[in-house]
C-alpha cells in the first residue's frame, strides 16, 4: 500500500479512535444557561470497556518485546525514503523530554480544567457531573491510544534511531519496539484528549464567549 494513502487510512482510524470512547455515551443539548455534563454514561458498561482498553494497551507493552522482532538489523538509511531519510541523526535528548513532558501535560490538564471548572463553578451538576465528564474523557483516551497501538503493531515501522548509529548504541537501535513509530501515540493521545475536551467545554458552556477560544 503506498505511504500516503496508508498514511489516510491511519488519520482516519486515529480520529474515529478518539471519538469511539464517547459513542456510548449519548450526547443531550444542555439549556444554554446550565454549565451540567452534557453526558448520559451507563458505568455498568463504560468502566469495564474503559479498563478493558486499558488493560489491552498495558498487556500489548508489556508482551511487545516477546511478540515484536526487529524490522532491520541492521537498518541502512539507503531503505528510507528520501523525504523521512533526512530527520535521521537529528536526536536531541532536551527536546525528547520537552516532548514527554508535553505529551504528560496533554493528557493531564483535561482533567485538571473539568475539576476545577466543578470546583470553581456554582452554577455546575456537582462532583457527579464531573465524574461524568472523567469517564468519558478516560474511555476516549484508552479507545485512541488502542487503535494507535494496533495500527502500529501491524505497520511496524522503525524509528528514526534505528537507523542513527552516531547517538545509539547497537542495543538501543535492535530493539523490538524501536518498530513502533507509526502512526505517533504522543499524537494520538494528544489530539483525542484535546478533541473530547474542546467538545465537552463547549457544550457545557454553549454560547459562553470562553467557548470560542477552546
Amino acid at each position: 500500500m503506498p505511504l500516503h494513502l496508508l498514511r489516510s487510512v491511519v488519520a482516519v482510524a486515529c480520529g474515529l479512535g478518539a471519538f469511539l470512547g464517547a459513542s456510548a455515551a449519548r450526547a443531550d443539548a444542555p439549556a444554554k444557561s446550565s454549565n451540567r455534563s452534557p453526558f448520559e454514561v451507563d458505568p455498568v458498561i463504560e468502566i469495564p470497556v474503559t479498563l478493558g482498553l486499558g488493560a489491552a494497551l498495558g498487556m500489548s507493552r508489556v508482551f511487545s518485546r516477546e511478540v515484536l522482532r526487529p524490522a532491520c538489523n541492521p537498518c541502512n538509511p539507503a531503505d528510507v525514503n528520501a523525504f523521512d531519510r533526512t530527520v535521521i541523526g537529528w536526536h536531541s535528548s532536551d527536546l525528547r523530554t520537552v516532548s514527554d513532558i508535553n505529551y504528560a501535560l496533554s493528557l493531564t490538564v483535561p482533567f485538571a480544567f473539568s475539576f476545577f471548572d466543578t470546583l470553581l463553578r456554582e452554577d455546575c451538576d456537582g462532583w457527579g457531573g464531573m465524574a461524568k465528564d472523567f469517564l468519558v474523557l478516560a474511555e476516549t483516551a484508552m479507545a485512541a491510544l488502542s487503535t494507535n497501538n494496533f495500527i502500529s503493531f501491524a505497520v511496524r515501522r522503525p524509528r528514526p534511531l534505528a537507523y542513527d548509529p552516531t547517538h545509539f548504541s547497537e542495543e538501543a537501535r535492535t530493539s523490538a519496539t524501536n518498530v513502533l513509530s507509526f502512526p505517533s501515540g504522543h499524537t494520538a493521545g494528544s489530539f483525542a484528549l484535546a478533541t473530547a475536551y474542546s467538545r465537552l467545554y463547549t457544550m457545557r458552556h454553549s454560547g459562553h464567549w470562553s467557548s470560542v477560544f477552546v
